[in-house]
């Protein structure tokens, strides 16, 4: 065999070796795009679960801070319900105390007015005796 056979020998050898090498190339990158498109796939897929569990999350945050909003603003209003109730008791009492306190006072006036007229009374009587009592020892000393 000659050089040139060998060469060529040599070159035929070396092209299937590379068409194999090729052809192999070809099965591992068409593996290595496979396993990346099922992890794209997988990716995209965890991806939108991931993006539904966040909105039904915020979705049931959203519910729970509106029952909480809720619930929050019927205790306050209950607040204030008892709070008005307490000062319309106090307003209750207040009124009740001034109206006894103003009844006490009428009454003392009454006793204090029937007093004043008995007094009154009693000072007519006085004058009136003092009147006489004058009118009779004038008419002693006219006498004497």
């Amino acid at each position: 065999m000659n050089i040139a056979q060998h060469f060529i020998t040599q070159t035929q050898a070396l092209a299937e070796e590379q068409a194999m090498f090729q052809h192999r190339q070809r099965g591992e990158n068409n593996a290595q795009n496979a396993a990346l498109m099922a992890v794209q796939a997988s990716t995209e897929t965890r991806f939108q679960r991931l993006t539904e569990q966040q909105r039904t999350l915020a979705h049931q945050l959203g519910e729970a801070l509106a029952t909480t909003q809720s619930e929050l603003s019927s205790q306050f209003q209950r607040m204030q319900a008892l709070e008005g109730d307490q000062v319309t008791q106090m307003e209750e009492f207040v009124n009740k105390k001034l109206g006894e306190a103003l009844q006490n006072v009428h009454q003392s006036s009454q006793v204090i007015t029937s007093q004043t007229d008995i007094a009154q009374k009693l000072l007519v009587e006085i004058e009136q005796t003092i009147a006489n009592s004058q009118a009779t020892f004038a008419s002693h000393i006219r006498q004497v």
